[in-house]
Formats: structure tokens, C-alpha cells, sequence
């Protein structure tokens, strides 16, 4: 871990010299996260041992406020421009939902501190098309990701009350993507932004892997009752992104942009399994134990998608690092149209 710092800090310390410009991107991406597990947990909640046990309600407090950050080194090159840097984001919803069980009783189930987080290291190339006018940026990156929350139920009803004590969920997955930046210039200082993410399915995730652990215990039916779940598996997930928008050069060092951006993660958790157990005083209960198994391994090892999509907005920032300007940066503010004149 230290090495990983270690060479973190020297790429930031010596490339500057190489480079001409460093640009910080600040945006604000409002909207609602809508989890692959809402309907995992829906199918695995309803199908407890040998019988229909638990029906979930839609969940709620999916509203998220992500704030993602950029970093990008730039560096004059041939015909263009490379790009050297990272990117950072963190969904972190209020998910809560209510469950109705056949004892009969009510679940209130939260997953407390649940953070959807994923960092990016990424090199690209900017191509100047059209000189003023044009550009296209592919670009490649690594992701790494991960999710982490704690369960937390209380369940009420007759006869029955139950409590989750520390229960952690924690999975992370690496994995690859490219991409393709365009900007179209619509006057000096507005331009159109198109921007596409895709992980391609042969890189889409490796080393992934999910650890979780549930423990529910109470009084059920006069007896006392200890649920335990230990869940393990892989864990894979690829990534399409969007984004269309419009950017406004208020300088040639500042950059507004607003528009539409969307993310679709595909996520599965291969080779999943679990080993439930019930004990109710001195019993263990093994009813069910197999095809509870078996319906967790279908459930968790089937494909299913996490989505987000709102407005965005942006703010980026363009550092001289040397004296001289290398012209327009990516995304940045068009010369002035004297320049432009002396140029043609």
C-alpha cells in the first residue's frame, strides 16, 4: 500500500514539468439510484426455505446527491494532446424498505451507511479534427469499485420480535473500460459535449469478490431464535455511461457545462452461496437449508442492472503549469477569433 502512495506521489510531482496544463473538474450529478439488489432481495426475502415467507415493499430513500471529481495531467504531443489522470464518484442513497411476514408481523429494514463508490485511472488522446471547431478524445481506463453497507432490520408482530445485529455487506470488483469524448464547437465560447463509457464484456471485471454477513436474533413463537447468514461469492460488474451536454467557456481557465448523464452497471455475483441456519433454543433448523441454496445461487449468479440518471452540472478549471499556452485544451476555451483569423 505504501508503494501504491509512493508512486502516486512521484507521478504528481514530476510530471507538471513535462505537462502544460492540469485540469480539475467539480460536478454535482443529483438524482435516484435505483440497486440491482431491490429485486435480488425481493426474490431471495420471498423465498425462505420450502416456503413463501417474507413480501417486500418498493424501497425508498433512493434519492442520491453524487458529487464527482477529475484530475487530468496534459501533455502536448505529435497531433494533439495527452491525457494522463482519474476520476472519483460516491453514490450514497438512504435505502429503507418494509417487509410483511406470514407470522403475521412487519419489518423495517435499513441498509445503513450503504456507499456505491468507484475510482478511475484513465489515459486518452485528444485529436484536434476540425482546428477550432472539432474534437474527439478515446480514451481507456481502469475502474475500481465498491459497495458497502450494513443491514439493520426490526421485526414486530405477534408473538415475535426480532433484531440484525452487526450485519456488513462489502464487495469490490476491478475492471476496464474505453471511451469516446466528442466536442463540437457551436460558437467561440459554446460547444456540445457527447460522451460514451463502455466496458467491453472481455475486460468487464476480474478479482471481484462479495462478503456478507446477517444476523437476526429474537423471540419467535415463545422461543428463542438466531438467524445466520454467511453469503460469499464473486463479484462482477460492467459499466455504460452517457453523457450529452452543453459547455460555456466563461474564460480560458473556467468551464461551465450542464446536460444529461446516465449510468447502467450490469452486476452479477458468480459462484455465490449461502449456508443458512435457524436456531431456536437448543435446535437447529435444516428444513429448507438445500433449496434455499439453490434458489440463492439462481437469484445472485443471474444478471441484473443498477441505474442512474439525472441532470449534471460542472465546473472545471485550467491550470497553466509553464509559461506558454498550448492552445485550446480539451474541452477548453476556443483562441480568440483574431488568433483564428491569423491562423487561416
Amino acid at each position: 500500500m505504501k508503494r501504491k502512495y509512493l508512486v502516486f506521489f512521484l507521478f504528481f510531482s514530476f510530471t507538471p514539468v513535462f505537462s502544460q496544463d492540469l485540469r480539475a473538474t467539480f460536478g454535482y450529478w443529483p438524482g435516484v439510484l435505483r440497486s440491482e439488489l431491490e429485486n435480488r432481495k425481493r426474490l431471495d426475502d420471498a423465498l425462505i426455505g420450502d416456503k413463501p415467507d417474507r413480501m417486500n415493499l418498493e424501497w425508498v430513500g433512493k434519492e442520491t446527491e453524487a458529487s464527482p471529481l477529475g484530475l487530468h495531467l496534459l501533455f502536448p504531443l505529435g497531433p494533439g494532446k495527452l491525457l494522463v489522470g482519474g476520476n472519483f464518484i460516491s453514490n450514497r442513497p438512504d435505502y429503507k424498505f418494509a417487509s410483511l411476514t406470514s407470522q403475521p408481523s412487519l419489518s423495517l429494514v435499513m441498509l445503513e451507511d450503504f456507499a456505491s463508490t468507484s475510482y478511475e485511472g484513465e489515459v486518452g488522446f485528444e485529436f484536434e479534427i476540425t482546428p477550432f471547431l472539432l474534437y474527439i478524445t478515446p480514451r481507456a481506463g481502469l475502474r475500481q469499485h465498491f459497495m458497502t453497507y450494513n443491514y439493520r432490520e426490526l421485526t414486530v408482530g405477534q408473538d415475535t420480535f426480532m433484531i440484525a445485529l452487526d450485519s456488513p455487506w462489502y464487495s469490490q470488483a476491478r475492471s476496464a473500460y474505453a471511451g469516446l469524448g466528442i466536442q463540437y464547437f457551436l460558437t467561440e465560447s459554446v460547444s456540445l459535449l457527447l460522451d460514451a463509457t463502455h466496458s467491453p464484456p472481455m475486460f468487464s471485471s476480474w478479482g471481484g469478490r462479495m462478503d456478507h454477513e446477517r444476523i437476526v436474533a429474537g423471540r419467535f413463537a415463545d422461543k428463542t431464535r438466531i438467524t445466520y447468514d454467511r453469503a460469499e461469492s464473486g463479484y462482477e460488474i460492467s459499466i455504460s455511461r452517457g453523457l450529452l451536454g452543453i459547455q460555456y467557456d466563461a474564460s480560458e481557465e473556467i468551464h461551465l457545462r450542464t446536460g444529461y448523464r446516465e449510468e447502467l452497471q450490469r452486476v452479477r455475483y458468480p459462484g455465490y452461496y449461502n449456508l443458512p441456519l435457524i436456531i431456536e433454543d437448543d435446535t437447529i433448523d435444516f428444513n429448507g437449508v438445500v433449496l434455499e441454496f439453490m434458489t440463492d445461487y439462481a437469484i445472485f449468479n443471474s444478471v441484473q442492472t443498477t441505474r442512474k440518471g439525472f441532470l449534471f452540472f460542472e465546473v472545471a478549471l485550467d491550470i497553466h503549469l509553464t509559461g506558454e499556452r498550448s492552445g485550446r485544451a480539451p474541452g477548453g476555451a476556443a483562441p480568440s477569433r483574431e488568433f483564428e483569423r491569423d491562423f487561416r
